[in-house]
């Protein structure tokens, strides 16, 4: 049994254990505190449901955005409604609570930024520096993980299946003699994840960005590592497939760094100051 089929299971029995608690009537057996969380079990069945429309209409609306800024493809061609936002402005739009950006106009402002060039002489070619940790900031295309992170952030059912934990951390390392010998920099990216409230399971995806870096700077994912309750999986077949697509660097601006994932879109990681 992989690591990914367990969680999936694991996850199902804790919905079946709540469901089949909730089935039994009352009985005068039960301690007042177990009563009083029976007699709840219902009510937060319907809080649930009503929480997981509202994620599913927020994921919708965050779609409609990009979609209808996906075609552009310069700064100067969008609409004047919406606003080119500086790096500080930018990351004032991340949600507290979701750690993602829900709003459709702050998404469309993203992709303005993205394609704006900077003033400065910040090129890709000189965006990451080695000794420095990045965290995720945004991503262009949006799936069930920004539709759980939302439902989660509510404390809704899925807060027990597999949520994310903690924002994606990307380190870039110094060079050692062997990275000097290839004349590139490695880099590895920590994924942090759990399963139900205590089960932890973290992803750890190893790279390398070529040095001198060209025009097109880009780092390409050599492995990836699995570790769910302290137990390791070399290559999962999720994250191995993942991992397949390397990150051009597209653009860096006051420590953000921008990535193209092949044709899928983009992905911004923010230096932790």
């Amino acid at each position: 049994m992989t690591t990914f089929s367990l969680i999936g299971r694991v996850s199902i029995l804790c919905l079946v254990v709540l469901t089949w608690y909730a089935s039994f009537p009352l009985t005068n057996a039960l301690p007042p505190q177990l009563k009083a969380i029976k007699a709840l079990i219902p009510c937060y069945g319907v809080y649930s449901i009503v929480v997981d429309q509202y994620a599913k209409r927020t994921l919708k609306r965050m779609e409609a955005a990009e979609e209808e800024v996906s075609r552009i493809t310069d700064a100067r061609d969008f609409d004047e409604s919406v606003p080119l936002l500086t790096p500080a402005e930018l990351r004032k739009t991340i949600s507290k609570r979701t750690n993602l950006v829900t709003n459709p106009l702050h998404r469309k402002s993203w992709r303005k930024w993205r394609l704006a060039r900077n003033k400065g002489d910040d090129s890709a070619a000189s965006a990451i520096k080695p000794g420095q940790t990045y965290e995720f900031a945004y991503r262009s295309y949006v799936n069930h993980e920004e539709r759980d992170a939302i439902a989660v952030s509510f404390y809704n059912w899925k807060m027990f299946g597999l949520k994310n934990v903690a924002l994606s951390e990307m380190i870039i390392y110094d060079q050692d003699a062997i990275d000097k010998a290839n004349n590139q920099y490695r880099v590895s990216l920590c994924d942090r994840f759990s399963l139900g409230l205590f089960l932890p399971l973290s992803i750890i995806w190893y790279g390398t960005i070529p040095n001198p870096r060209g025009s097109k700077p880009r780092i390409t994912w050599n492995k990836t590592e699995a570790t769910f309750v302290g137990k390791k999986k070399e290559r999962p077949a999720v994250a191995e497939k993942l991992a397949s697509i390397p990150w051009d660097i597209v653009k860096c601006d006051d420590g953000m760094v921008c990535f193209q994932r092949g044709d899928v879109g983009n992905l911004v990681f923010d230096k932790c100051q």
